[in-house]
């Protein structure tokens, strides 16, 4: 259906977003919330700018974080990823909860230490999101005999989110 406007070339209000949108109350989360939110398992989109001409680079990755504390992704030592972060010295990260009510955390700050990874952490990261016996076998179908993977820890300084369910359950 092609959108109604008024005689003063403004368009109708009905037909500015559907009913469903309407009803949704943007709400964000408090701190503790968030936080908590940010420290269960989801696969999280990591952000970096890329050089100078404004462009950015953004992947999944798999990331730890403990409410309080430093954010953690692995990578390889080589990796774009690893030099784009140096290079930017800092990052971003969002994660997002795909099922209704929506919620998201997105965070972003400056890289506080890139650190040599213990084999303990790359399990522990890899246990994280496959569970036990799938950490066990990534690690040893993957192994990094010559410790190619870095751990980068980021201090979160910038907090945006969401949680849609706020909104439903004030309503």
């Amino acid at each position: 259906m092609p959108p109604v406007w008024d005689r003063f070339g403004r368009r109708e209000p009905q037909d500015l977003a559907p009913v469903w949108y309407e009803a949704v109350m943007w709400v964000a989360m408090n701190a503790a919330e968030r936080e908590e939110f940010l420290a269960d398992v989801h696969v999280g989109v990591l952000s970096t700018a890329i050089g100078t001409a404004g462009q950015t680079l953004a992947v999944p990755v798999w990331y730890s974080y403990q409410p309080g504390g430093l954010l953690t992704v692995l990578t390889g030592r080589r990796s774009r990823k690893a030099a784009e972060i140096r290079a930017a010295g800092r990052f971003g990260l969002c994660v997002q909860d795909d099922s209704p009510p929506y919620r998201y955390v997105s965070v972003e700050g400056p890289v506080v230490s890139e650190e040599e990874l213990d084999p303990a952490e790359r399990l522990a990261m890899a246990c994280r999101y496959l569970g036990a016996a799938g950490g066990d076998r990534y690690v040893t179908d993957n192994p990094d005999p010559g410790r190619e993977n870095v751990a980068f820890r980021m201090r979160p300084e910038h907090w945006l989110s969401q949680d849609q369910g706020k909104g439903q359950a004030a309503r």
